[in-house]
């Protein structure tokens, strides 16, 4: 999916992982907040803002979407989620 679909789904798990009575399993949700970092990650172009899709190649990307995206990680990397140094 696009970018905002990504951070969309990644936002509440994110917000679940620091309510630790949210959850049975910590650790399958931390995974999943891991993984969202990694594919965000992933999508980081030269300028400084995220690919808005997963294709290799794709240029397209804008301002709200990167705003969105550094939200995240943000918030993640506030509540002690490693990112790689390169992307923040």
């Amino acid at each position: 999916g696009c970018l905002e679909q990504l951070v969309s789904k990644g936002m509440p798990w994110l917000v679940m992982s620091n309510q630790q009575w949210f959850v049975k399993d910590m650790v399958i949700l931390q995974d999943k907040v891991n993984k969202t970092i990694q594919l965000i990650s992933q999508r980081q172009q030269s300028n400084g803002g995220f690919s808005y899709w997963p294709e290799v190649g794709s240029t397209h990307n804008d301002a709200i979407t990167s705003a969105y995206a550094m939200h995240f990680l943000l918030e993640a990397k506030l509540q002690g989620y490693a990112i790689p140094a390169g992307v923040y």
